[in-house]
């Protein structure tokens, strides 16, 4: 990511960074290895919460009708269908294989 920035900015402080870096595709790496962190550590804990309705069984136990669940992010995001690996912290899986961003939907099937 270093080697990434400093070549955008060339001799210029970090502060000289601006939007249109990462708008006109650049800082790819950077961005790849943010969205990596986010998904593999998020920094909001619960995704959402519901109450079923009807009682019902899991893995054997009967589960009680007004049982209050929490879906957290973490738990999702590692173990969710369709992420390759999802436990492990990878942020090429962002990027194709000229080193572009992938769009979101492209990882996160």
């Amino acid at each position: 990511c270093r080697e990434e920035v400093r070549g955008i900015l060339g001799g210029l402080e970090a502060s000289a960074l601006r939007g249109e870096h990462v708008e006109e595709g650049r800082l790819a790496v950077l961005r790849a290895c943010l969205w990596e962190t986010m998904r593999f550590q998020p920094t909001a804990a619960k995704l959402t919460q519901f109450t079923h309705t009807n009682e019902f069984q899991l893995r054997g136990k009967t589960i009680p009708k007004g049982t209050v669940f929490h879906l957290l992010f973490r738990h999702y995001q590692r173990k969710a269908a369709g992420i390759p690996n999802g436990g492990e912290w990878d942020p090429g899986r962002w990027l194709d294989e000229a080193g572009r961003l992938r769009k979101e939907g492209d990882v996160m099937k």
